[in-house]
Parts: C-alpha cells; sequence; structure tokens
C-alpha cells in the first residue's frame, strides 16, 4: 500500500541566496580585467594580421610596378590617390578608376583589412575607416625638405631596394587619431588623400596635427603601454613600443626605423 507522506525538499534561505549571489559578482570583477586584457590582445593580433596582409598586396604592388612602393598620396586636385587606392586591386576591393579618384573610396570589398578592431573614432563612415598610414619619417632632418621616410607625397615614389636596412624600416604603421588645426577631429578613411595617411613621427600616432602648432599631444593610443604595429619594408610585421623606433633622433624628428637612410 502506497504512502501518502509529503516529500519535503530543502530550500536555500535568502540569505544563503545573497551569500552565493555576493560569491558569484566577486568571482566575476576578478575575472573581467582578465577578460578585457585578453580581448585586448585579440584585437591587436587582428591588427597585426592586417597589416601583415596588407604587406602582401604591397609585395605585389612593387612586383608590378618595377620595384616602386605606393607613393603616400598625390594631392592634385584630379588627382585624389591614396595608397591604399593604389592596393585596391590586390586586396580584393578592385576599385574602379572613377572610384580610386574619388575624394573617398566606396564601402566595397573587404574594407575591413583596413581597419583595426581598437579604433573606435566616431569621425567618419565606420566602414571604410583607415587605421594604417605609410610611415614618412622626419621632414627634413637630413637637409632640404624631402621626407626622409619610405612614404612619398605628390604621387612620387620610392623604390623598395632604396632602405639601407628592410628588416628595420618602417613602411606602414597605426594611426589612433588626428585632429585639424582647429582641433577638431579629422576622418581617417580609405581614399581620403590628405595629412592623416601619412605619420611624419611618432607622436603623430596617438597625438595630433595640432602638434606642428606647439599643441599639448592627446594622449589616445591604440594598444596597451604606447605600443603600435608596425609593418615593415621586408614585409614582417610585429607591435613595438613607439618610443623603441625613432633610434637617435626624437619623437618629433625621428631617424632609426623612420628613415630609409639606415637604422641610426
Amino acid at each position: 500500500m502506497k504512502s501518502n507522506k509529503l516529500i519535503k525538499y530543502k530550500t536555500f534561505t535568502l540569505i544563503e541566496l545573497l551569500v552565493v549571489i555576493s560569491i558569484l559578482g566577486i568571482l566575476v570583477s576578478l575575472l573581467l580585467p582578465s577578460l578585457s586584457q585578453a580581448r585586448r590582445k585579440g584585437y591587436a593580433a587582428v591588427c597585426l594580421s592586417n597589416q601583415k596582409q596588407i604587406g602582401i598586396s604591397v609585395a605585389m604592388y612593387v612586383s608590378d610596378n618595377k620595384s616602386n612602393v605606393p607613393f603616400a598620396s598625390d594631392w592634385g586636385f584630379t588627382d585624389r590617390i591614396s595608397f591604399d587606392d593604389l592596393l585596391s586591386s590586390y586586396d580584393g576591393r578592385d576599385l574602379t578608376q572613377a572610384e580610386i579618384l574619388a575624394t573617398t573610396a566606396p564601402d566595397k570589398g573587404p574594407t575591413e583589412l583596413w581597419r583595426c578592431p581598437e579604433d573606435n573614432s566616431s569621425v567618419g563612415n565606420p566602414a571604410i575607416r583607415r587605421t594604417y598610414s605609410m610611415a614618412r619619417g622626419g621632414v627634413g632632418l637630413y637637409g632640404g625638405s624631402s621626407p626622409n621616410g619610405m612614404a612619398s607625397m605628390q604621387g612620387n615614389s620610392r623604390k623598395i631596394m632604396e632602405a639601407d636596412d628592410p628588416g628595420a624600416t618602417l613602411l606602414i604603421t597605426e594611426m589612433a587619431i588626428t585632429f585639424w588645426s582647429d582641433s577638431s577631429e579629422a576622418p581617417r578613411q580609405l581614399g581620403y588623400p590628405y595629412h592623416m595617411v601619412v605619420i611624419d613621427s611618432p607622436l603623430f600616432q596617438n597625438g595630433s596635427w595640432t602638434n606642428y602648432l606647439g599643441e599639448t599631444e592627446v594622449d589616445k593610443e591604440l594598444h596597451a603601454r604606447g605600443k603600435f604595429n608596425y609593418l615593415f619594408v621586408d614585409g614582417h610585421a610585429q607591435i613595438l613600443d613607439k618610443n623603441s623606433t625613432y633610434g637617435t633622433g626624437s619623437a618629433m624628428y625621428p631617424r632609426g626605423m623612420w628613415t630609409y637612410l639606415g637604422n641610426d
């Protein structure tokens, strides 16, 4: 004969539930910094991978253009061409001539290759944001007004063999933010041919166009502890502390990796 006794279930008291919730909250607070750091390292790895892929595009361009590296930009009123325009035939976007000559490139093909996930600027179209810029080096350091890096303006190109030490000569790096002289943030977009297509010195990686006007540097960095990803002339890419790149020069007038004339 079956028993009619009620089965009693043990339940948590309110105090026990609060204790469990508190413990979970403490565990989450301990884990969040680690998760955030892991996510940031993942973003940096994606940025580095992007640069390596851009390096492959550069190598194909050099092979097809008599050993000339892409020029940074041509500021002509009819030829508003930037280096990413020149690489569009090699990175999968395949821009038409009209699209290349436009002030900004269209959202076409794998544009995410040109945007670091940590680049959270709110200016311009995020779909065609360009985090990467060519390294020009300190202007006029060795006399005259010509830039000393591999990147040239006004449609002039350097040959890849001009670099004394290809494995220690910068070609492309990252820019976290840039400003117009009125302190408003400037867009950094694919096809945009103006000053943010090229970096003259480490100050401009996380600094501002207004540095030339003697204003305070803006503290905006892409990666932790002042590090940026760099693509070198020989095609390898690595993350470095920006202050380790300018050799015997300064942050404003760099030598070292920023000049094709030798790693001094």
